[in-house]
């Protein structure tokens, strides 16, 4: 994904290739999306670094400078997105570059909301959101680049597929497990979008909404509530290991299942670098700690979609 450049054949004379449309995104996760959807047609940019706790990111004058030069910017923008919009516009100096997903395709009654009011922004757990997501990326990018229409359309049409093809993976994984199983208790609350499309039901999560750490007091009740509930697995993030997490597993004897919720696998550029694969992944430690069956993800291609043309 490198940056946007202009080509010139000194030996024809040839004039410039059109430069790439200059894209920008927060996080890795919608980058992803771009990524699937456009291939290497757009130049795509992410603000939060790989491997960058994007839940404590704050812009740096070099992230306004590219803002300031983008012709697109994606942003989820879930929560106060008119004030997000008129921030970024207020950056770029259009507020038609500045591209909210949430709003244009979920509905209000739509999201969850934790016990403070705030919306749960994990919506990756509900496939159906992200095929919604790239849908608004495609036909965004048809509009402002029709010379690769072709290459979007083509691309957002296998995207899509695959999104049918995960959904109903992750029906018939949850299918095969024991119905008493289909309990999550994780350290970081952001099962909320996956439980409701998949039937599960969440306990609770260990870190405060503030990404806090817990009080003593906190733990020893999560302590208390999991050695009652007798859950087979609790689940930690690979993003973020906690040290509370560990701690109580010792004391409830419950193994720790860690899988990614903010951070995709491998690094960019690597094959198994794709939101696909996070899921695939993700459900196959899911199934394996709640006594299902893993096996059900293997048909599943987990690479992007360019990498696979």
């Amino acid at each position: 994904m490198a940056a946007c450049v202009s080509i010139i054949s000194e030996e024809t004379g040839a004039e410039p290739q059109q430069q790439r449309l200059h894209v920008i995104t927060m996080g890795n996760i919608i980058a992803n999306h771009i990524y699937n959807v456009a291939g290497d047609h757009v130049a795509i940019i992410q603000l939060v670094a790989q491997g960058t706790d994007p839940h404590h990111f704050e812009p740096t004058p070099s992230d306004i400078t590219k803002l300031a030069e983008a012709d697109i910017v994606f942003i989820r923008g879930a929560a106060r997105p008119e004030v997000v919009r008129a921030r970024i516009a207020a950056i770029v100096g259009d507020a038609n570059k500045v591209v909210l997903l949430a709003p244009l395709v979920i509905d209000a009654d739509e999201y969850i909301y934790d016990d403070f009011g705030a919306i749960d922004l994990h919506m990756g757990g509900d496939p159906i959101f992200v095929s919604r997501f790239a849908e608004v990326i495609s036909d965004t990018l048809v509009d402002r680049d029709p010379d690769n229409a072709g290459a979007f359309q083509a691309n957002y049409e296998e995207f899509a597929a695959r999104f049918e093809e995960l959904d109903a993976g992750i029906e018939a994984v949850t299918a095969s497990i024991p119905e008493e199983n289909r309990q999550l208790y994780s350290y970081h609350n952001s099962f909320g979008y996956f439980a409701r499309r998949y039937g599960y039901t969440i306990l609770g999560s260990v870190q405060p909404h503030d990404f806090s750490e817990p009080s003593a007091q906190d733990v020893a009740e999560v302590i208390e509530l999991l050695r009652e509930q007798k859950l087979p697995a609790i689940f930690g993030s690979t993003f973020s290991p906690s040290p509370i997490l560990e701690q109580i597993s010792r004391e409830t004897g419950i193994p720790i299942f860690r899988i990614d919720d903010d951070a995709l696998p491998g690094d960019p550029g690597d094959l198994e670098h794709s939101f696909f694969n996070m899921r695939v992944q993700n459900m196959k430690k899911m199934s394996e700690a709640l006594g299902g069956d893993p096996t059900l993800m293997d048909h599943i291609e987990p690479r992007n979609v360019p990498d696979t043309e």
